[in-house]
């Protein structure tokens, strides 16, 4: 059946209008899984269509793909030529002979063709084998390894269904522990996944492991366990305040691996490869500190050494991340003409463009695909924030940034006529997008949040010392000393998250899952300084693996 479909009108062709759109299709379309869209490659549309119709097919149109190819290609009449024959090839054989002299001419263009299609495709057979995998599995152990492994390699979210009925079954069956009855490394896996999925699991889990005629002390025979003592050190980041187990429990594994890491030169030779790197790596960001995009990237390249990798997982892990990276590329070239056309940024010489580093933020923050429109709403409003933090702190002078606040609290164009030249760009941009802003979330949510998109109290701010500096000054420590404290602190107010986060709430599993991905990103960014404010190799080297290097096939 084919749909004579109605047209509407938007104030722009952008992610959000055509989800509204798709939306109002979605509502009168009996059966959804079985439509077929075919349209261009506009970013609204694949978002639209990753939000509304999720299990429905999308194919690029034809007629638009020629007319992108006969404005921007190279060699466009032989490449015009191929296309065409290839598109109106009534077998096989034909459309694979047009396609190899096509690929001859022009691989970039046949890349495009055929490759993105390609991958979904086989990506979605991988899938079925991975459900299939899971089902088999009896062993506990098994079944909690299989969800940790589809978590770090970033395909959880393909998963929900059968994690969620995987950690059911084992927390019901909790009583037969005979799989994990001595073992620390299934006893950590276990009480980590369960913590991390909200379920109510106790520090006396730990209790044997520990010596008997010692309340403190973990038993130091575990010590030769090494997969065990990263596993027992990753747990423990899931301690709540008062949790003495919890703590022992991480000063003890730290203390360990901090002396295999750096110390130890005999165990170190004995130790293998790859349990080196995951100590290193545990001891500088733990797993449960990590943004799970970077962890995405990180362990496929860990797993791919592993000699127990399943090549099912590690297959459809590198397409998956270069399938997602493919639609990342495609937000950041929308983000990037909304910037050139409208940002501030580029109209003041003295204010940072921090587009790529902006969108690091909210892909961190929502990573999974179905997130477009989060993404490109969030990269927007940090980078604004960047441009406006650029005139508090280096710019601005005191009477012109009164007057910026003031005609921020007024919330009017009028306000505007007091301002320099200046700072009416910035306004005006940050006028626009706000009102715009909270008219779609009001439209689509029903929800008014003009007053606190306004709130001044952040612009009144102004720059501050970082921690450190503020603890060395108040303090008299030196910044090594400083540092350390720090890390501390940083550690006793993660527990504090773990405690908001095992306590019921109003809020959704989803929106505490950006919260936690939210300062997931900020202890990542400035680990090694400050990121986003400054761009350091470090970030630099992030965002050009995440968002434009492909992991290889």
């Amino acid at each position: 059946m084919i749909y004579p479909l109605a047209f509407g009108f938007a104030n722009s062709e952008c992610s959000k209008s055509w989800t509204w759109f798709l939306k109002q299709l979605h509502d009168v379309i009996l059966h959804p899984e079985l439509v077929l869209i075919v349209s261009d490659r506009h970013t609204g549309i694949s978002n639209g269509m990753r939000a509304i119709f999720p299990n429905s097919a999308h194919v690029l149109c034809a007629y638009h793909f020629a007319n992108n190819l006969k404005q921007h290609c190279r060699k466009r009449g032989d490449v015009i030529y191929h296309y065409y024959r290839a598109a109106y090839a009534y077998r096989v054989e034909k459309f694979d002979r047009v396609m190899a002299e096509l690929k001859s001419i022009h691989p970039k263009v046949y890349d495009e063709l055929v490759e993105r299609e390609t991958y979904t495709r086989e990506a979605e057979k991988l899938k079925e084998k991975v459900r299939t995998m899971s089902n088999n599995l009896e062993n506990p152990l098994d079944q909690l390894e299989l969800v940790d492994t589809l978590q770090r390699l970033g395909l959880a979210y393909h998963f929900h269904a059968e994690i969620n009925q995987t950690l059911l079954n084992v927390y019901n069956n909790n009583g037969d522990d005979k799989w994990k009855k001595g073992n620390l490394y299934a006893t950590s896996l276990q009480f980590r996944l369960f913590r991390q999925h909200g379920y109510d699991v106790s520090q006396e889990v730990f209790s044997s492991f520990k010596e008997e005629k010692s309340e403190s002390s973990f038993k130091v025979c575990l010590c030769d366990d090494i997969k065990a003592m990263i596993g027992l050190y990753e747990a423990s980041h899931y301690g709540l305040e008062g949790e003495s187990i919890m703590e022992e429990a991480w000063k003890f594994t730290t203390d360990h691996l901090k002396q295999l890491h750096d110390g130890d030169k005999k165990q170190a030779t004995t130790l293998h490869r790859n349990l080196a790197t995951q100590v290193k790596d545990a001891l500088e960001l733990p797993l449960h500190w990590r943004p799970p995009r970077l962890e995405a990237m990180w362990f496929i390249n860990a797993y791919e050494r592993r000699e127990d990798a399943n090549h099912v997982l590690l297959e459809l892990a590198k397409l998956d991340y270069n399938i997602v990276q493919a639609s990342y590329q495609e937000e950041l070239k929308e983000l990037s003409w909304w910037w050139q056309k409208y940002g501030p940024g580029e109209k003041l010489s003295f204010a940072r463009s921090r587009l790529v580093e902006s969108f690091l933020w909210s892909m961190a923050i929502a990573s999974e695909p179905q997130f477009g429109y989060s993404r490109i709403i969030n990269t927007k409003v940090i980078a604004l924030i960047t441009v406006i933090d650029d005139i508090y702190d280096v710019y601005g002078t005191l009477e012109e940034l009164e007057l910026f606040t003031d005609a921020v609290d007024r919330w009017d164009v009028g306000a505007m006529e007091q301002l320099p030249d200046y700072m009416k760009i910035a306004y005006l941009t940050l006028y626009n997008f706000v009102n715009e802003m909270a008219y779609d979330i009001l439209r689509k949510q029903g929800a008014e949040v003009m007053m606190n998109l306004k709130n001044s109290d952040e612009l009144k701010r102004g720059d501050v010392l970082k921690a450190i500096q503020c603890y060395m000054n108040d303090t008299g420590y030196s910044e090594e000393v400083a540092r350390e404290d720090i890390r501390h602190i940083v550690r006793m107010m993660w527990k504090k998250v773990n405690v908001h986060c095992s306590t019921e709430t109003d809020l959704s599993k989803l929106s505490i899952q950006f919260i936690l991905n939210l300062v997931r990103m900020a202890h990542c960014i400035y680990l090694h300084g400050d990121g986003h404010g400054v761009q350091d190799t470090v970030t630099k080297d992030q965002a050009l693996s995440l968002l434009f290097e492909p992991i290889p096939m």
